[in-house]
């Protein structure tokens, strides 16, 4: 198939290492959260803090901050905080804090593109897939501009972005493939991928 060539040619999928997470496997383990937590409660004190356990931020969230939530700290100049919990036998499940931080889910920790107005997350969802989530500062709100699954058994991996923020790198890999360079690029009809995503992984012979 075409895809043959391009997986052949990009090499293996490599990730950044996540700002905010040195040092930690991935998945995210509670372990390292703590130590994590613990470490940014000291260096950004002004921010979070707990009070007989409870976590508290500055400024207050509008909903309560649930029982074991770790709080890992500002993502750059966004204005944002990161946050993790773990459900129990599922991968951690990211989550942001802050002014006009929107109430969602995210699949993996969000990264900050230069200038602070784009956020993107990447990671595996509950039942093994793989998705994306981009965000951007709109006014003093964050919205979604993009949310989309890989296919069935396909990875994606963050790589970095373009410094001009007007685009992110990532890689697309399936079942132990050599993975595909692909963009998430601000195109003038929106965000979209460059090359498009495969619509599915590769037959295996």
């Amino acid at each position: 198939m075409a895809w043959t060539g391009l997986l052949a040619a990009a090499a293996p999928a490599q990730g950044a290492e996540h700002p905010l997470l040195p040092g930690c496997p991935e998945p995210l383990t509670p372990e390292c959260a703590d130590r994590l937590e613990g470490q940014a409660l000291q260096t950004h004190a002004p921010l979070a803090r707990r009070e007989s356990g409870a976590l508290r931020l500055v400024p207050p969230q509008a909903a309560s901050t649930p029982p074991g939530v770790r709080w890992l700290g500002p993502l750059a100049d966004s204005g944002l905080q990161l946050l993790a919990e773990f459900p129990a036998g599922q991968p951690p499940v990211f989550r942001l804090a802050g002014e006009g931080a929107p109430p969602l889910a995210l699949p993996g920790p969000a990264w900050p593109a230069p200038g602070g107005r784009l956020l993107i997350s990447v990671g595996p969802l509950a039942g093994g897939s793989a998705a994306v989530v981009l965000i951007g500062r709109v006014e003093t709100r964050w919205r979604v501009l993009l949310r989309q699954e890989a296919a069935a058994g396909a990875q994606l991996t963050f790589v970095g972005w373009r410094s001009d923020a007007a685009a992110a790198r990532l890689q697309w890999s399936c079942r132990g493939s050599p993975a595909l360079a692909v963009q998430l690029r601000d195109g003038p009809f929106g965000w979209d991928w460059f090359p498009a995503l495969p619509a599915g992984c590769p037959t295996q012979r």
